[in-house]
């Protein structure tokens, strides 16, 4: 060996800490690229995230928009049982109604029946009095003609 090939110790030590921080420069070189790439895409990672948390919360919103119009337009337990107290009580006077109506139709029926029975009744009886006084007045006619008669022969 000469001297030219003989490296101290020193210098062996120094070329592989050299060979060593190489290395490790390059490692962390695609060690920072490589974070660099991962924290671009998680920028955009969360950009998606933040427009579709954005949508969400908005139709969330709008949800809850309708819900309190709908709700503005419920009727509360306490108000529907007084209405529905209220609606049963004209019900009843509709119905109470409706039977004095049906009643009172069926008795006008009954009556306009029985003045109908009147009536012919009473054109019978106009025609039995016509037939009666026509009668009497022939009777009267006749007792006439005879009581005539008898007066002219008694002369």
């Amino acid at each position: 060996m000469n001297e030219r090939e003989q490296v101290t110790v020193r210098e062996y030590i120094e070329a592989l800490l050299g060979n060593c921080k190489e290395h490790c420069r390059d490692k962390f070189v695609d060690v920072y690229n490589t974070m660099g790439i991962l924290v671009e895409n998680q920028g955009d990672s969360i950009k998606t995230a933040k427009v579709e948390m954005d949508r969400r919360l908005e139709g969330m919103n709008e949800f809850r928009e309708q819900l309190e119009k709908q709700t503005s337009t419920f009727v509360d337990r306490k108000e529907m049982k007084l209405m529905e107290t209220r609606n049963d009580e004209r019900l009843s006077k509709l119905e109470r109604s409706a039977e004095k109506w049906i009643t009172n139709e069926v008795v006008s029926a009954k009556y306009d029946k029985r003045i109908e029975e009147l009536a012919a009744k009473k054109a019978n009886l106009d025609g039995k009095m016509v037939a009666v006084i026509a009668f009497i007045c022939a009777v009267v006619s006749v007792l006439i003609v005879i009581g005539a008669e008898i007066l002219r022969h008694s002369q």
